[in-house]
């Protein structure tokens, strides 16, 4: 439990504030005040800042901060002091009719801001009444922590929501629906159909089966389909030369071959030919 402010500590810091502002010792500032400092580089001579912490008020505070000053500084041995307790506890002390200064316990009683009278409403008259609501030890961090919280929600509250999209977005994958306690189940793969590739590429012989193509493709439009044992003799010389030009393109590609095992094939395909028809 805290013991009461000591008159002693309110005068010491006075002195430091009337009738100037001067660079108050370390020892006698709050952490949070004293990183302050640190971080901006706040010096005494920046003024009002060095002494309170930014609020709506900073005009005013300026202005009482003045007149605290323009007044001559008594050795009073009293001082009209309230307490509060937050996340810490706090002395406020009655410096001038607009001003007061507020000290925090930190095993001591540290400087740690300059605000307007009256007194926060639920001050007490001694630190015994003082019923701190939630003990938490600052660091040198938690000033900057604080500016952090706000980005923080905000993306606390945007993975909520991503997971929530995440959760349905199953639903759709699967043909499941909005109203779907249990997602669907996912269709089942298809299996492949099995197959070879004989099968699917029987073995033939690919010089039987060009010259049957070709000769085929040329009797099919040399031959009367109703009565095949009959050409018109006009056209006897023209299938002969056809047939010449297939057996010439044929044989130009086999010029490794003996020309008479050719000729025999040749002759056997075209046998062959009018016996499938």
């Amino acid at each position: 439990m805290a013991s009461p402010l000591e008159p002693s500590t309110v005068a010491i810091l006075l002195h430091y504030i009337i009738p100037s502002i001067q660079t108050i010792p370390p020892h006698l500032l709050a952490k949070a005040l004293a990183f302050r400092h640190s971080c901006l580089d706040l010096t005494a001579q920046d003024g009002p800042p060095y002494l309170a912490w930014p609020s709506d008020d900073d005009k005013r505070v300026a202005e009482a901060l003045i007149a605290l000053q323009s007044t001559r500084l008594d050795n009073r041995c009293s001082f009209n002091i309230r307490y509060t307790a937050d996340d810490a506890q706090l002395a406020h002390v009655e410096v001038s009719p607009t001003l007061r200064l507020v000290f925090r316990h930190e095993g001591d009683w540290k400087f740690n801001n300059v605000a307007l009278m009256p007194f926060p409403g639920g001050a007490f008259d001694s630190p015994v009444e003082l019923r701190v609501l939630e003990e938490t030890e600052d660091t040198p961090d938690s000033y900057w922590d604080s500016y952090g919280e706000e980005a923080e929600e905000r993306r606390e509250t945007f993975q909520e929501e991503q997971g929530e999209s995440d959760y349905w977005a199953q639903y759709d994958r699967y043909g499941g629906t909005a109203d779907s306690l249990i997602p669907s189940p996912a269709p089942e793969k298809e299996v492949p159909i099995a197959f070879s590739y004989a099968e699917m590429h029987p073995a033939t012989d690919p010089i039987t089966e060009s010259l049957s193509d070709r000769l085929e493709i040329v009797l099919a439009g040399r031959v009367d389909e109703e009565d095949s044992a009959t050409v018109v003799s006009s056209e006897n010389d023209g299938l002969k030369e056809t047939i010449r030009g297939v057996w010439r393109l044929w044989r130009a590609s086999r010029t490794s071959t003996p020309v008479e095992l050719d000729q025999e094939l040749f002759r056997r395909v075209i046998d062959e030919i009018f016996v499938e028809e």
